[in-house]
């Protein structure tokens, strides 16, 4: 895997509009805003040298171009700042390097709260000018500078509107009197040779903070210290502590019953006091503290917020967590026991006075078996200490979940639905060749070319065994329940193809007698390879066994290597058939492996749409060529509905490739006729085959509505198109509901809970990048993810080469590579081959380009240099490069271009794991330098070509097709967040 550079983008409101009343509590160094818009009386503003014209960097802190709204007005030279790009580390304040920077400098140290930055918002094309990446550094005193979280922070690309929103910084109370802003070398603007921003401001914080113990924390020892962190330039400051929060608010003066003391501020560091020199605190008491900060007169400057403990004695950190929402099954309460606790006793029930429920003793967990659904419970634990006095703990509440039936049809009556312009009616099932049993060998006899694998032969094609209980996923495919044949001759009269069809592969399936034969049903291979999985094929069949019928050419979508894999593949044949042969192109016949073709399952139907679970689903068969163009079903509840006391109304649908694409609207419509709730599925949506399709309608807008219809609109009276799709399940979710086709995204085995099982399957892929191909391409080696030189693993030992990574020529990142080649050795030859670390299928991209620069001192005659593509074992393939203009003394960066046709033939990249270089010249005594960076490949971007061999489930962070440390990122919100888990599963 490559390096890269960690950037974090900083969060943009992108309302221009944004709440004003959000800002106006808020304390800006320099005065207010919008009240007070000019805050050069607290702030001086100084820029790197080379400030362009009246761009002063001043003009960021005056005001200037602000608008009511918190919004700038588009950048010009009267308010904003623009810096060209030449600054450097000499005469940057805290010796960063940059091509320019910007410096603030207060009038006193201040604790920042946050970083409001306008970015540069200039007219038509010069808005590239805008700041993109940038290093923040803070300093106290101007001398000492810290960097900021050590990460590369990116401003997002300036809005497009003439008044340019905040982004905001969370300074996270850093304290400072000076931040130094640098852009980055490489990205430091969107494309300009200048860096600019509008404005820019900082928020402090108002008083002490980061009270220790924490606000509303629970089990403080009795021996507690108080500590915080004090407001910058604070003297003195006085503490206030007390059992009754409004007293401690109120309190005023060492007088007060709730004055603690009056200490020095230890500013910039936290400030502690010991409570157990001044009070013994109550057991499991709660406590309310404030700390003002005085000026050296002890006049208050900052009068504190006031803050809550509690102290130990009573039970805490319950599980289920105060406010959740839980599975109903099997529910155990446990909870952290309190120091010095004896025993406990629990409290549960449905009031918020729960009743006696059972003694835990020392334990700190008890069984409470299965619960009622849809039902919220309180309970709470009294601790005993010392066999007598008993501290009452807080009442906690948890919801149990629900999965309730709106509509499943299993009572075989759809009575209670009414159409227009469509059919509604009910389908029993479908009836498969062989009969409901999953091995159907006993009517279909499978047979395939002669170069069957081992035991991956074609009977297990159709025995059922990879199949799950539904009789709808199929395992991960191994020997035991898939077929694979070697290709070989495509001649159909070398082969025996008994339809004539050209191929290297074929699969046929002997019925026992003649069907009528509706749908063809597909699982493509989904083994640890699944570039073996069928692509383009021709399907023939035959109704008396001796003439051939082409049904037609389809290209096969590929199996994922993965587990509980559905049929993807109905391909409608409505034909009598005897038998049905699959014969495999003999271009692109699979996707990609050469040694082998495989199938995992297939079945043939006879007609009827199976249920999505239990024996009924509801068909609608919608024509919308007649006026008015779309068809509506509707149930209507017999009594008004309240479904705002749930998450989300759950159901699926049934869909086929060979319905016209036409939009699906579904309602929930209340008793005055008006829809609550709609969710329009894209008019593609009828098309997305079989039952994988789960619609999520959300019940936001259901409070204090009364709901009589559900109603399902296919159509916007626009389309003409005809088609047949089903309903099933129609469900009402209190919760979080996992089902196989759509479960959490970090459930990565697919067993609908997160857990470590996941994190092992994310380690296992995540050092293994995957591409579709992206319009930029992908790069093969950019060098910037080695350390030093050492760390290239070579194929080979260099031949008088010495390597060498250089951090001053690069082309692009912060490295190329350095190869100085000596040929003044009796070998008269110089070549180098390193690893890229993976496996690189080829096959079907088109051109690899990298940039190349030399030395103009290199010695002549050594034009002859090779650029070459290796296997695990062998060369693939090389090029002079001299063919494309570019020798060892061509002395600035230039792009090489090479179609990948050049190398060899195209087909046979398919293992390219290490790239090398050669000066292919014996005769000559010749040495010199040259540099090589950003070699990438490119390809059809649209095709999405598959570049490594395997599909990866660990792309979590939004289909980028590439697994990378992002990922990881996305994997670690998710897996360790409660929000990931299944109901009660949270750690």
């Amino acid at each position: 895997m490559q390096a890269f550079k960690m950037v974090v983008t900083v969060l943009m409101l992108l309302l221009s509009g944004y709440a004003l009343a959000d800002w106006t509590t808020a304390e800006f160094i320099g005065g207010s805003l919008p009240d007070d818009l000019d805050a050069t009386d607290a702030i001086t503003a100084t820029g790197s040298p080379s400030n362009v014209s009246t761009y002063r960097p001043w003009r960021t802190v005056d005001g200037s171009g602000m608008v009511d709204d918190l919004a700038h007005d588009q950048a010009d030279a009267l308010n904003s700042s623009l810096l060209s790009g030449d600054g450097n580390a000499q005469n940057n304040p805290a010796g960063v390097a940059g091509p320019a920077w910007l410096q603030y400098e207060f009038d006193k140290i201040y604790a920042l709260d946050d970083i409001v930055i306008w970015n540069l918002q200039a007219a038509g094309g010069y808005w590239t000018r805008a700041t993109k990446e940038i290093y923040v550094h803070y300093s106290v005193d101007g001398v000492n500078w810290h960097y900021w979280d050590n990460v590369v922070l990116g401003l997002p690309e300036p809005y497009p509107a003439w008044n340019e929103p905040l982004d905001v910084i969370d300074a996270d109370g850093v304290q400072a009197k000076y931040v130094l802003i640098t852009a980055d070398s490489q990205n430091g603007s969107y494309g300009s040779d200048y860096c600019g921003l509008s404005e820019i401001r900082f928020t402090i914080l108002p008083a002490a903070t980061n009270p220790e113990p924490a606000v509303e924390a629970v089990n403080v020892a009795q021996a507690a210290q108080l500590s915080w962190r004090p407001y910058a330039g604070t003297i003195n400051e006085r503490i206030y502590l007390g059992t009754d929060a409004a007293a401690v608010e109120a309190a005023e003066g060492t007088a007060a019953p709730e004055y603690v003391d009056t200490v020095a501020s230890s500013e910039p560091d936290r400030t502690q006091i010991d409570l157990s020199a001044y009070i013994t605190l109550d057991k499991n008491a709660v406590y309310y503290w404030r700390v003002d900060e005085l000026d050296s007169s002890d006049n208050v400057i900052q009068k504190g917020a006031v803050w809550s403990f509690t102290v130990e004695g009573a039970a805490y950190n319950p599980t289920p967590a105060d406010a959740g929402l839980i599975s109903a099954e099997d529910v155990v309460l446990s909870w952290s026991a309190a120091a010095g606790a004896v025993s406990h006793t629990v409290y549960l029930g449905t009031s918020e006075e729960p009743e006696f429920f059972a003694d835990a003793g020392a334990a700190a967990t008890i069984e409470a078996g299965n619960l009622l659904p849809d039902t919220t419970y309180y309970w709470r634990v009294d601790t005993t200490h010392d066999g007598s006095v008993v501290y009452e703990g807080p009442v906690w509440s948890f919801e149990t979940d629900y999965f309730g039936v709106v509509e499943n049809y299993e009572d075989g009556d759809i009575s209670n639905w009414s159409a227009s312009n469509l059919t509604t009616y009910l389908s029993g099932g479908i009836s498969f060749i062989g009969g409901p049993d999953f091995d159907t060998s006993d009517a279909i006899t499978a047979s395939n070319y002669n170069t069957n694998v081992s035991s991956y032969l074609p009977d297990k094609t159709v025995n059922g065994l990879g199949l799950d209980a539904t009789g709808l996923l199929h395992a991960t495919a191994t020997s035991s329940n898939s077929a694979l044949v070697r290709p070989g001759d495509s001649d159909p009269l070398e082969n025996g193809n008994p339809a004539g069809a050209t191929g290297p592969v074929w699969f046929m399936y002997e019925f026992d007698q003649a069907y009528a034969i509706t749908d063809f049903w597909i699982w493509n291979y989904n083994g640890p390879y699944s570039s073996r999985s069928l692509r383009n094929v021709s399907i023939h069949y035959t109704a008396d066994g001796s003439n051939w019928i082409l049904l037609g050419d389809f290209e096969l979508p590929r199996a994922p290597s993965s587990n509980n894999t559905p049929h993807d593949i109905e391909i409608p044949m409505n034909v009598t058939a005897q038998a049905v042969i699959i014969t495999a192109s003999d271009t692109d016949g699979n996707y990609g492996d050469s040694s082998f073709y495989g199938l995992s399952e297939v079945r043939f139907i006879q007609g009827g749409i199976q249920a999505y679970e239990g024996d009924y689903a509801m068909v609608i068969d919608y024509d919308n060529s007649v006026s008015p163009n779309y068809g509506q079903a509707e149930l209507v509840f017999d009594e008004a509905q309240d479904f705002s006391r749930y998450s989300y109304l759950w159901f699926v649908y049934y869909g086929n490739v060979t319905n016209d694409a036409e939009p699906v609207t579904f309602e929930l419509v209340n008793d005055t006729g008006s829809a609550v709730e709609s969710l329009t599925l894209a008019p593609e949506a009828v098309q997305s085959l079989g039952w994988g399709n789960i619609v999520r309608m959300s019940l936001d807008n259901t409070d204090g509505e009364s709901i009589r219809k559900f109603v399902v609109k296919i159509g916007d009276g626009t389309g003409v198109g005809a088609g047949t799709i089903a309903l099933d399940d129609i469900s009402l979710i209190k919760g979080r509901y996992c089902d196989a086709a759509n479960s959490f995204m970090a459930d990565l085995d697919n067993n609908c809970t997160v857990d470590f099982n996941d994190y092992i399957a994310f380690s296992e892929y995540w050092l293994k990048d995957h591409f579709a191909v992206p319009a930029d391409g992908v790069l093969l080696e950019g060098f910037d993810s080695y350390a030093d030189a050492d760390s290239i693993s070579y194929r080979v030992g260099p031949v008088s080469f010495y390597v060498d990574l250089d951090e001053t020529e690069y082309k692009q990142g912060s490295k190329s590579i350095k190869l100085d080649y000596n040929q003044d050795w009796s070998e008269n030859y110089a070549q180098l081959a390193w690893n890229l670390g993976l496996s690189y299928d080829l096959s079907q991209m088109e051109t690899l380009k990298f940039w190349f620069k030399a030395d103009s001192a290199n010695q002549t005659g050594t034009e002859n240099l090779r650029m070459q593509l290796l296997s695990d074992s062998s060369q693939l393939g090389f090029v002079d490069l001299v063919d494309y203009g570019v020798n060892v003394q061509t002395d600035t960066w230039t792009e090489v271009s090479i179609p990948l046709s050049d190398f060899a033939e195209v087909s046979s990249l398919t293992g390219v794991s290490a790239l090398g270089f050669s000066i292919a010249d014996y005769t000559i005594n010749s040495t010199g330098t040259f540099y090589v960076d950003g070699i990438t490949v490119y390809g059809p971007s649209e095709t999405g070509i598959d570049v490594l061999t395997e599909t990866f489930s660990s792309d979590l962070a939004g289909g980028d097709d590439t697994v990378n440390p992002l990922d990881l990122a996305v994997m670690a919100e998710q897996w360790l967040s409660c929000d990931a888990l299944p109901l009660s599963e949270c750690w």
